[in-house]
């Protein structure tokens, strides 16, 4: 006899198809506009890139021309409708096309537009303010209406009616807001943000190692993900457990080099102070150019146990104190030394020169963005970085057991792609740092801002040396004596030039190793420049 279905088992299976077919229509009308916000944080950051981009092109046109009133002419080709026959007759743009959370701001020119894709209708819904920042005139999700990453407004419906003379005041200044890209601290990130200037295009890694530029060929890349490209992740383990999650943010420039960015921060070294064992290094970023970081507005700035420090790579003098929010540093030892230096990886270090040349050929490399040798302190700069929660979290870097740039990801200062290479082996770093009387005599006196001149050993904070070592070899007898038992051999009379990281198969290497030389060439040596930016 053949079984049917029963009447309620019919039942049960239609209330039960039922059921999943409003689970699934729930779940399809729920993504789509995650989704979409997740578009629109994209979309926005690349139309902020192209105002940023127009901007500097900009004021490089108008430098190379001699062009007075630069203040003006930035604006040609941004805000809507404003010419360069504006700025030539001094007239200043028009922020009054609309108001957005208490800001005025203008609409884009539709100059920008020429690398996106976006339709008209929509490009012109954008607007900018006075400091160059860019706005949305509404996106709405859950509640919330995005003008921007940072500048939103909670549509909640009061149920109370106040009266006029109840209501608030409004604020007196406007909040704010910071792009992702203009050095300015990032509320979002808690970081500086990485300061792109004019040649340098961002750069992330895919799951599969794949670069991921900002441009392609020079054509905006809107598939870029602004999202993806850095993250200062803290470790939440306990110190000496590796955290390889951080992601400090790259750049290319036009010559094809890569460059790490080292936001501006505060250190202490407490427990660990002046004795040759590896301990932590707290670090708290600070705030743009300010003298607030993350956690507190006073600092000792004094080389002393417990010390809380602003970190001095990120100040030069030049007739007055100039503070950095950052600093971009190679990623890569150089090669090529003798025709076109560049940071790029899986390249033999090949080549010697004196350290006057390796010097010389960084003032020269990409002078308008002021590329110069690595100071110490710019040294002690990353490696306090890396030995912190938002590096390696007191792990060195493995041996690069070779002279070969680049290699494998646990050789970084972040135990990933995003980390700066060939700092623990390679070939000796030759920084820009020395006896007095010496390194003024060999790189000239009107430099000296590119350069740190030291009279004993112990007289500094922030550069990897007295402050990680038990003492040096020719004060104290102590050769191995700094963090991970690398070289501590302080400059003398007849070596007065400081060089970093030891060698491969130079036996005692690490991040905090110190040595000497004469300036003179040598096969071992090797150089790395740094960025300040644009001044």
């Amino acid at each position: 006899m053949k079984k049917g279905i029963s009447l309620v088992a019919l039942i049960i299976t239609i209330i039960v198809l039922i059921i999943l077919t409003a689970a699934v229509v729930l779940t399809s009308v729920n993504t789509p506009q995650t989704a979409q916000l997740a578009v629109f944080y994209n979309n926005i950051a690349t139309v902020q890139e192209a105002v940023r981009l127009q901007m500097n092109n900009n004021l490089t046109k108008y430098v190379a021309n001699g062009t007075n009133n630069l203040i003006k002419y930035k604006w040609v080709g941004v805000v809507k409708d404003y010419t360069e026959n504006n700025a030539e007759d001094g007239i200043s743009p028009s922020f009054n096309s609309a108001t957005i959370q208490g800001i005025n701001v203008a609409k884009i020119d539709f100059t920008i537009k020429k690398n996106i894709s976006i339709s008209d209708e929509e490009f012109g819904k954008y607007y900018v303010d006075n400091k160059g920042i860019v706005y949305y005139e509404g996106f709405i999700y859950d509640g919330i209406k995005y003008y921007n990453r940072l500048i939103t407004e909670v549509l909640v419906p009061s149920t109370t009616e106040v009266p006029p003379e109840e209501e608030e005041p409004p604020e007196e200044e406007p909040p704010v807001v910071t792009g992702l890209y203009d050095g300015l601290f990032n509320e979002a990130e808690g970081v500086n943000s990485p300061k792109l200037d004019t040649g340098m295009t961002a750069i992330y890694w895919d799951d599969n190692e794949n670069e991921i530029r900002q441009y392609n060929n020079g054509i905006l890349n809107t598939a870029f993900v602004y999202n993806d490209w850095y993250d200062y992740k803290a470790s939440t383990e306990d110190f000496g457990i590796d955290n390889t999650e951080s992601k400090w943010a790259n750049a290319i420039t036009d010559d094809g080099s890569y460059w790490v960015w080292i936001p501006r921060y505060a250190y202490r070294i407490n427990v660990g102070f002046h004795i040759s064992t590896s301990s932590p290094i707290e670090v708290e970023f600070m705030k743009g150019k300010t003298n607030e970081s993350t956690g507190r507005t006073s600092f000792n700035n004094l080389l002393g146990q417990g010390n809380w420090n602003i970190h001095p790579a990120f100040k030069y003098v030049d007739g007055t104190e100039n503070i950095l929010s950052g600093i971009w540093v190679a990623k890569y030892e150089m090669t090529n030394y003798t025709t076109n230096p560049k940071s790029i990886p899986d390249i033999s270090i090949v080549g010697s020169l004196p350290l006057l040349n390796f010097f010389t050929k960084s003032l020269s490399m990409i002078p308008s963005l002021q590329s110069h040798l690595m100071k110490n302190s710019d040294w002690g700069a990353v490696v306090y970085l890396s030995q912190s929660k938002y590096g390696r979290n007191g792990v060195q870097a493995s041996l690069a057991n070779d002279f070969v740039t680049g290699g494998d990801p646990l050789e970084s200062t972040t135990g990933n792609i995003y980390g700066i290479y060939d700092m623990n082996g390679g070939a000796y770093d030759s920084v820009a740092g020395g006896l007095t009387t010496n390194i003024i005599n060999t790189l000239g006196s009107e430099n000296a801002k590119y350069y740190e001149t030291y009279a004993a050993y112990g007289e500094k904070y922030g550069d990897a040396m007295y402050e990680t070592t038990a003492g040096e070899y020719y004060a104290n007898g102590m050769l191995f004596a700094s963090w991970y038992t690398g070289y501590t051999l302080f400059v003398t009379s007849e070596l007065p030039f400081i060089l970093r990281g030891d060698y491969a198969n130079g036996g005692n290497t690490g991040l905090f190793s110190f040595s000497n030389s004469n300036g003179q060439a040598g096969v071992m040596f090797s150089f790395r420049p740094v960025l300040w930016g644009a001044p």
